[in-house]
């Protein structure tokens, strides 16, 4: 039986992971963040991110 058969059987739901999931992706964002520049914009960007969005919030407008 794999983990998330598992879980499912015992009646585990997605708010018992909330938890786990907060941790890890600041695990992730963390990692990130050491990167670098070029890797906080990969990010940015494979989360959606467009560029307007992010100079938005930076404070300043696209040339």
């Amino acid at each position: 039986m794999t983990l998330r058969q598992q879980i499912e059987a015992a009646g585990i739901t997605t708010e018992q992971l909330d938890s786990l999931v907060h941790d890890a992706a600041s695990r992730i964002a963390s990692r990130v963040n050491n990167e670098g520049l070029s890797e906080q914009l990969i990010l940015l960007d494979q989360a959606g991110f467009s560029d307007e969005e992010i100079a938005d919030e930076l404070g300043f407008d696209l040339k």
